[in-house]
């Protein structure tokens, strides 16, 4: 018996990893409270870097080939409450080529039990935070220690700000639409 429409599309075995071209975009969920509305400015918390059960350390985002800012702003099981997400997208060239030490990698979910199948996953890998910073200049010694990875994690941060092509989606806090 030939496998329905609905197993065909649900099954994902056959995604590959892929190398994502410089010229596309990723999406990024950003929370409503990691945005200043007053300053325009994001908060360190913005762009970091999670676990996940494979131990891989990165920031999560969706390639523009098999997403879109909708299906972005709707993933993620933390929380379902879309609406409290803004999304933004960011050039791949510039991820790799401006923001320092930052690797952007195709990375499809598939058949993880915590979240949805998603073809357009990608991980933003490299140290976003002063901790991570901190544990690489103790394997470097032109590196030294917690000024330099405060210096150097304010500059990633501000490069990911500054590497947002468009706010693709806006969200709104509920105190802003009385």
């Amino acid at each position: 018996m030939a496998p329905s429409m609905v197993e065909l599309l649900e099954d994902c075995s056959g995604w590959e990893i892929e190398d994502i071209p410089d010229q596309h975009l990723v999406f990024i969920r950003v929370h409503i409270d990691h945005f200043n509305e007053q300053s325009g400015e994001f908060i360190p918390l913005a762009f970091k870097n999670r676990d996940d059960d494979q131990g891989v350390t990165a920031m999560s985002s969706d390639w523009s080939k098999y997403g879109d800012p909708g299906k972005t702003q709707e993933a993620g099981a933390q929380e379902p409450q879309s609406e409290k997400y803004h999304v933004i997208s960011l050039g791949v060239q510039e991820i790799r080529e401006i923001i320092p030490l930052q690797f952007v990698v195709h990375a499809p979910v598939c058949d993880d039990p915590k979240l949805p199948n998603n073809q357009a996953h990608t991980n933003i890998l490299g140290p976003k935070s002063r901790k991570e910073f901190v544990e690489l200049s103790k394997s470097d010694d032109k590196r030294s220690g917690t000024n330099w990875a405060r210096l150097e994690s304010d500059r990633v941060r501000l490069a990911f700000a500054n590497a947002i092509k468009t706010w693709e989606i806006r969200a709104t806090k509920p105190s802003q639409l009385a």
